[in-house]
């Protein structure tokens, strides 16, 4: 469940998001949620929110040994994906798109083609007149 909840230390609009029971009773479950906390947290991009903080506090209910696990995040005003619908999913053609983002993502370079050997003086030829250098492979 996520819940609007206001930081009286900053005056500000939060977001609280509190994971099922279910999962606070399940390792497996609780190591994935910290898990989504240290990615949220290592992103920085305009539609992501900003991870606040993360934390613990005691349950509630008396009944209830483990503690509620929480993260506090950046409250961002508009529709929800309920009041959305379901979202498209056309992939690019051919996913090339999708890997280019990827690798740029990464800080990757673009692969560097082969070429062969019956090809390379004029590839070499070729990429001296354009400026781009020899790309014959790492």
């Amino acid at each position: 469940m996520v819940y609007r909840a206001r930081d009286t230390r900053l005056d500000r609009s939060v977001a609280i998001k509190v994971p099922p029971a279910t999962i606070a009773a399940d390792q497996a479950a609780r190591e994935r949620f910290a898990h989504e906390a240290r990615a949220v947290a290592a992103l920085n991009h305009p539609h992501i929110c900003t991870l606040y903080d993360i934390g613990e506090a005691p349950s509630p209910e008396a009944t209830e040994s483990m503690p509620v696990r929480f993260l506090v995040m950046e409250y961002v005003e508009g529709t929800t994906l309920d009041q959305v619908g379901p979202l498209p999913l056309d992939p690019p053609a051919g996913g090339r798109h999708r890997r280019a983002s990827v690798r740029r993502a990464r800080g990757r370079p673009r692969p560097r083609r082969r070429v062969p050997r019956h090809q390379a003086a004029e590839h070499r030829a070729h990429a001296s007149r354009t400026g781009e250098g020899p790309s014959n492979g790492p």
